[in-house]
Order: C-alpha cells, then sequence, then structure tokens
C-alpha cells in the first residue's frame, strides 16, 4: 500500500478518481507529518478491545513499543485519544473522532490496495513480506526471471519482524518470512499455531561481520568482540521484538560495544557506506559472493558471536501457494544450499 504514496496525484486520478481524495490524505500525513497506517491500525486496535496490553497481543507487538506509538501521536498531533484507567482505556472525545476518520482511512487504503493487485486477472498477483536479506532478494530476483514473459503485480517489502506478521495475517500479504532469534524460536512457533499459520524453517545460523576490502581488520581470518570495539557498527534502526521488552532483548543480543553506531533503516544504502566508510563494519547472514565482490566487501566469522537466528517462513494455515510463491521458496533452499556448501549463489 506505501507505493501509492510515491505515486503521482494525476496518474492515480487517472486510475481511479473516487480514491483521489484519500490518496491525497495519506500523502498529506506521510509527508509533512510522521503519520502512517500502522499507527492508525495501533489506535483502532486499542479501541477496539479497550486495552493497551491485549491491543498489543493481537497486533504482535510488546505493550511499551504500542504504547510509545500512542504517545508519541498524541505529542506529535496534540491530541488526547484515550483515558486510561485500572480497567484499560476509554476513548476521548477527540479520540472517537481521530479512530472514526482512521477507520476510514484504513478502509480506503485496503480497498484500493485490492484494487490495484486484482484488476487484472492476467498478472502474476504476489505480497511478500521478508527481513533484509541478500539470500531473499537473490531468490526473489531468479523467480522474477522464470516468469519474466508474464505481467506482474509484485509488492516486495523489506521490513522488521512485526510488520511482517501484520502484514502477513492482517493486511492480505500472501506471504512472510520471519527472522528470530533461535532462544525465542519456540515462543514464535507457538503464537503462529494460536493464530491459524503454516510455518516452516528455512535457515538456522549465524550472523557474519561484513565490512570493507580496506578495512583495517580485512586482512585477519577470524575475529573477536575486542577487534571491533573500535569501529563503527552499522545497525537498522526499526528492529524491536513482539513479546518482549528492549532490555530483554539485549541480553539476547550479540555485544555491539563498539565506540560508534550507525543507525539506518533502508539495506539499499548499507553496501555503499560500508564500502565507503573503511572503518565500519555490520552483522548480516550470509551474503552471495558475487554481491561482496560488487561491493568490494568481505565477509568474516566472528569466533565469540554464539548467538543464532532462524528464518522461518510463514502464510495463512488454508492458504494455497501460487506457481510463483512456490518457486521463490524453492530458489531460496537452493541458494541458502549453495551458501551453506561454500558455492557461489548467483
Amino acid at each position: 500500500m506505501f507505493v501509492l504514496i510515491n505515486i503521482a496525484r494525476p496518474q492515480i486520478e487517472l486510475i481511479i478518481p473516487e480514491y483521489k481524495y484519500v490518496l491525497i490524505y495519506i500523502i498529506y500525513y506521510g509527508g509533512e507529518w510522521n503519520m502512517n497506517i500502522q499507527q492508525l491500525r495501533c489506535i483502532v486496535e486499542i479501541a477496539r478491545v479497550g486495552s493497551i496490553t491485549k491491543a498489543a497481543e493481537n497486533l504482535y507487538m510488546n505493550q511499551p513499543n504500542l504504547s510509545r506509538t500512542v504517545i508519541e501521536f498524541e505529542k506529535e498531533y496534540g491530541v488526547t485519544l484515550f483515558i486510561r484507567n485500572s480497567q484499560g482505556v476509554t476513548l476521548t472525545d477527540n479520540g472517537k473522532k481521530v479512530v472514526e476518520k482512521a477507520e476510514e482511512i484504513i478502509k480506503k487504503t485496503n480497498d484500493l490496495n485490492h484494487f490495484l493487485y486484482n484488476n487484472d486477472k492476467e498478472k502474476i498477483n504476489v505480497k511478500l513480506a521478508v527481513p533484509r536479506a541478500s539470500y531473499i532478494s537473490v531468490a526473489f530476483c531468479d523467480t522474477i526471471k522464470c516468469f519474466d514473459n508474464n505481467k506482474f503485480n509484485i509488492s516486495f517489502k523489506e521490513c522488521n519482524n512485526t510488520d511482517i506478521l501484520n502484514d502477513v495475517m492482517m493486511n492480505g500479504y500472501n506471504l512472510g518470512i520471519i527472522r528470530v532469534q533461535a532462544d525465542l524460536e519456540a515462543k514464535y512457533k507457538k503464537m503462529l499455531t494460536s493464530k491459524q499459520m503454516q510455518f516452516k524453517e528455512i535457515w538456522n545460523f549465524n550472523c557474519n561481520v561484513v565490512f570493507s576490502k580496506n578495512h583495517p581488520l580485512a586482512g585477519k581470518d577470524k575475529l573477536c568482540f575486542n577487534d571491533l570495539k573500535e569501529y563503527s557498527v552499522l545497525l537498522h534502526d526499526d528492529e524491536y521484538v513482539p513479546f518482549i521488552s528492549k532490555e530483554e532483548l539485549k541480553k539476547l543480543t550479540p555485544s555491539y560495544d563498539s565506540s560508534s553506531k550507525i543507525l539506518i533503516q533502508e539495506r539499499g544504502s548499507q553496501f555503499d557506506i560500508l564500502s565507503r566508510l573503511t572503518k565500519t563494519y555490520m552483522w548480516a547472514t550470509p551474503i552471495p559472493q558475487t554481491l561482496l565482490d560488487n561491493h568490494k566487501l568481505v565477509m568474516k566469522k566472528c569466533i565469540d558471536n554464539k548467538q543464532s537466528f532462524v528464518d522461518i517462513l510463514i502464510y495463512p494455515k488454508n492458504y494455497s501457494l501460487s506457481e510463483f510463491e512456490k518457486k521463490f521458496i524453492e530458489n531460496i533452499f537452493e541458494i541458502k544450499y549453495a551458501l551453506e556448501n561454500g558455492e557461489n549463489a548467483d
């Protein structure tokens, strides 16, 4: 749905005139302000169940993150949405108006999204939500090549687990891949089972260190945490985990005891930053060698890093995978096996 924000207004009016005002609304909220559809979904869900704790469970978020979303919204727009009490929350008069408008925007956005993805039955219509991982994006490109004689209407969204879960369970995405700490795998699988989701483990792996070929550590075969302390680490700024607080998450996360951090949200910039700033590094899943060579990067193991992650494929229980999705999954496993065996996964 967010692609719509990048479409010029005249184009939208030509496609479906009745939605032009809704899109202008979204563009205004998403541009000069910081509002987004996910914020509105959070507010509507809290209003529906009358409890931030219950809403957090339904949205696959932890309660502090959801509370922060509401507080930031109220502060940004100078409006109080909820009255907090021991039984939960109730809407203020302004809150009722906001929820009413939010429900309209969400419905129109969903309707428009459905129209754009289903108006041409000859097209391959697929929506994928995945973590940031080069092996997954390579598999996606390989799949596109297998269907290059077809017309496409495909959304390929890289985001965090909370967004992926929401997209697959609530926002009409066909398929998702979540990345979880191995220590939390059982919790996730229990939740997925309770939500009638099918799931399959793709890969259990340890992250490696990636940096420029000109990095001072590029000549070392193996690294330890102490080697990395004086260098800047590149981190994604939107990673959080449902069910647990940030404090608990820190205990499960590899040490980032570096002299400085660079926080980013877009994967597209990370390789450029690493190749240009030769004293930075990042933790990453195994990356195909050709991609490393293209960006003049190297990947090294860190002997101190014992934290493992699991990538898990998810989709609704009664959903039948399309031929495109089956091929995408097949390509993912082929690339995974190639990387595990030290082969070039191109």
